[in-house]
């Protein structure tokens, strides 16, 4: 597992967790021929490495406005509980069966049904949840605001977003949290629904928590780069230490990559990571094909993806309405 950093338009990986499940930690001939260290050798689930990330970022000194989460760790409710505690901000895609409330649980512990036997002592809700699938089942056409989120290669990026306070209970803590749920729909997929509930504060417009949502676009951007242009998915290895080293190289690549993009703003704001690539490839010691081939297959590229960033504005112009 990795951590992204990404402020919109760089992106690079900061950090990884090799995650071992049961049957290797189970086994210590396969641990020790892999040179997996002590240390390493105890079950640790993937949202404890994702909250361990978090704080190491943190105490390191590195700088980020929130913590975006992917619903495979956010179905966990202490994790988002712990983030909470810590004082991080975080935008957390949610399951459509995940439960809320639209108003206090009211929790309290009910009062014994008989005097037989143990007292309650477990506080129980006194309403009903909801699944945030059904919450958004409910929504009329004008709790959906249409924002936009941010240019793209595609024309501008457009979504349906509906917004609600929410309370959130695990069932074992004295009080229930009050977070906001943001729904997202697509504009040429309304079927297309995404769930994100954030902690962040409760006045932030109903824009920021759009695009809070939408930056994981981002993590997804940084997994293309890293196997397509830096060699993340191109290993062999079979040891704990060979598997740390190549990711570790990988990492450096693409920090090397998003240095490179920033040091030539403005002036290339199309250079993607294979044009870095294939700058290196002519400035390596190989056999070049010319400076002036490169540039000019660089060039055309940047022209075709202008054209089809202009072609793409020019039909959304032409489909609005008037």
């Amino acid at each position: 597992m990795f951590a992204v950093l990404t402020d919109g338009k760089q992106h690079a990986l900061v950090d990884e967790r090799l995650y071992l499940p049961k049957r290797w930690i189970g086994d210590p001939a396969r641990c020790d021929q892999a040179g997996v260290p002590a240390e390493a050798r105890k079950l640790t689930s993937k949202s404890e490495h994702a909250l361990a990330i978090v704080r190491d970022a943190r105490a390191r000194g590195m700088r980020f406005g929130w913590v975006g989460i992917d619903a495979g760790y956010a179905k966990e409710p202490w994790f988002l509980r712990a983030l909470d505690d810590d004082k991080e901000v975080f935008a957390a895609d949610v399951h459509s069966t995940q439960r809320v409330w639209t108003r206090p649980p009211g929790l309290r512990v009910p009062r014994p049904r008989s005097r037989c036997g143990r007292l309650p002592t477990k506080r129980r809700a006194t309403t009903k949840p909801a699944t945030v699938e059904r919450l958004a089942r409910k929504f009329r056409p004008h709790d959906w605001k249409r924002c936009v989120l941010r240019d793209s290669t595609r024309g501008l990026l457009r979504v349906d977003i509906a917004h609600r306070r929410v309370w959130v209970w695990d069932g074992k803590e004295r009080v229930a949290r009050c977070w906001h749920l943001i729904v997202r729909r697509e504009v040429a997929s309304r079927k297309t629904i995404k769930y994100t509930l954030s902690n962040a504060p409760a006045e932030t417009p109903l824009l920021r928590l759009a695009q809070m949502q939408g930056q994981r676009y981002w993590v997804e951007r940084a997994f293309e780069d890293a196997k397509g242009e830096c060699g993340l998915a191109d290993y062999q290895v079979l040891g704990w230490r060979a598997w740390h080293h190549h990711v570790t190289m990988v990492m450096l690549t693409m920090l090397f990559i998003a240095e490179q993009r920033v040091a030539h703003q403005p002036g290339l704001e199309l250079l993607s990571p294979r044009d870095i690539v294939e700058m290196l490839q002519e400035s390596l010691p190989r056999k070049p094909e010319g400076k002036e081939a490169l540039a000019a297959r660089i060039n055309q590229r940047h022209q075709r993806r202008r054209s089809a960033i202009i072609s793409r504005f020019r039909a959304q112009q032409n489909a609005a309405p008037t």
